[in-house]
């Protein structure tokens, strides 16, 4: 049962979705997080200069708490991170069929920028759910 929603980014979700993204990256790749070294206002920094100028966002909320967020830059996710606690209920799966309603050649171009990534979860996700494994 699906018990989120999702909806624009808005200003107000910016210590939440900064938040996440590291809490998130923390957890996969803790050794890259580790090695880069940069801190929480650096990471704001990158959000607020690189990340929101450079791609529409949205996010997943529940309870009004936003849960997980996608940046998508003309045909590419530049980003997509679910929040720990939140992982494996479909969350992801449905920011990814949100980016499938862009225009359909796009479509192509984002399945195929995912199964060719370098995360081995999103390309397994992705496969299973796209019917191509």
């Amino acid at each position: 049962m699906q018990d989120y929603t999702i909806r624009p980014y808005i200003p107000t979700d910016f210590e939440t979705v900064t938040f996440l993204w590291r809490r998130s990256r923390q957890q996969a790749f803790p050794e890259f997080l580790h090695a880069k070294g940069h801190t929480f206002e650096e990471d704001q920094a990158y959000f607020r200069n690189v990340i929101f100028v450079n791609n529409e966002v949205w996010v997943a909320v529940i309870n009004e708490k936003v849960v997980a967020f996608m940046a998508i830059s003309g045909d590419f996710i530049d980003q997509l991170y679910v929040d720990p606690d939140h992982q494996r209920r479909g969350i992801g799966l449905t920011l990814l069929e949100h980016a499938r309603c862009y225009p359909p050649a796009i479509c192509g171009c984002i399945l195929s920028k995912l199964i060719s990534g370098e995360d081995p979860f999103m390309r397994r996700m992705v496969l299973r759910q796209s019917n191509l494994a």
